[in-house]
């Protein structure tokens, strides 16, 4: 099939004009951005869709709007992600008035680290962007696959800009089986067999974009788990650097056996914590790490200790 990708942004309409993207707003259409994905799609289109949480206008209602539009507009490859403020921009020179600035973007589109100050509580906005990937990429991938069937059946191969693929030979056919196997297996099999059944029974010769949608489907819910696990290190560290020298002082009190005892606990669940992340992502946690490290080091050396462990 053919691909195009589609700057969607936001599906709310007040976040949409306050943000200068009036050409996804129709004061006749209030769900033009869900039929234009419609038209698209009858065309042979697979839409990748574009998404920004954190934009001015935006209230926690957006998380859910997002998942529900997603959903309906059949969109299996949603790129959400928090908003960027880049230098050079209208929005950059807006918010530098307004005092909002908190630097510059670290480049990364994965990241949860803001360079601005949202008007939606930060920790609100966070975690509401981490339960919208969890939503549409769940652990089983029931609601990705829903897009899926969605999708296929949206399709039109008549109107496809370019031939769709051919149905599948028989080698490939293996090929695509060996690929499956693993994903059959784990937690996403029962969705990913309903969806692939369907596709055999009333749709076999979309049977190549299925395995291919499935492949992807994997993939992002890779993604999905590692942006979660580095926001959440992220976080246990920030909880852990603000009750550190309280913690340590209390803990000196009862003798430094105790206290050995408690920092080897929090060194031993920060190791846990950091095995989760995936080493493509661990350079997103590196500097909060160190800096969680230094602190602690000069706490331990106010009182004449040394680590009990090291940190991997």
């Amino acid at each position: 099939m053919s691909h195009l990708f589609v700057g969607i942004e936001t599906p709310t309409p007040a976040a949409l004009i306050a943000t200068k993207k009036k050409q996804n707003v129709r004061n006749d259409d209030p769900d033009y951005p869900l039929h234009a994905m419609q038209i698209l799609q009858e065309k042979g289109f697979e839409v990748m869709g574009g998404f920004i949480l954190g934009l001015d206008g935006e209230t926690p209602d957006a998380f859910d709007t997002h998942i529900r539009f997603i959903q309906q507009a059949a969109i299996p490859m949603a790129m959400e992600g928090l908003l960027t403020v880049l230098k050079g921009t209208d929005l950059y020179y807006r918010m530098e008035r307004e005092g909002r600035l908190r630097g510059d973007t670290t480049g990364n589109n994965l990241d949860t680290q803001l360079n601005f100050i949202p008007e939606m509580p930060e920790a609100v906005l966070k975690a509401g962007y981490k339960r919208v990937l969890n939503t549409i990429y769940d652990r089983r991938l029931a609601n990705y696959f829903a897009r899926c069937w969605t999708l296929v059946q949206n399709l039109d191969r008549r109107h496809a800009p370019k031939p769709m693929h051919t149905p599948l030979r028989l080698t490939e056919m293996m090929r695509f089986t060996l690929a499956s196997t693993k994903q059959l297996v784990s937690t996403q099999g029962p969705a990913y067999l309903q969806f692939l059944s369907r596709v055999i029974a009333l749709h076999p010769d979309m049977l190549w974009e299925a395995f291919e949608l499935a492949a992807k489907g994997y993939h992002l819910r890779k993604i999905t788990e590692q942006v979660t696990a580095v926001d959440n290190f992220k976080q246990y560290l920030a909880h852990e650097m603000d009750n550190l020298k309280e913690e340590i002082a209390r803990r000196a009190q009862d003798g430094n056996q105790r206290l050995k005892a408690y920092v080897r606990g929090v060194i031993a669940q920060v190791q846990r914590e950091y095995s989760m992340i995936h080493k493509d992502f661990r350079h997103d946690v590196e500097e909060t790490l160190n800096t969680f490290v230094s602190a602690l080091d000069t706490s331990l050396q106010a009182l004449h200790l040394r680590m009990p462990m090291r940190f991997s």
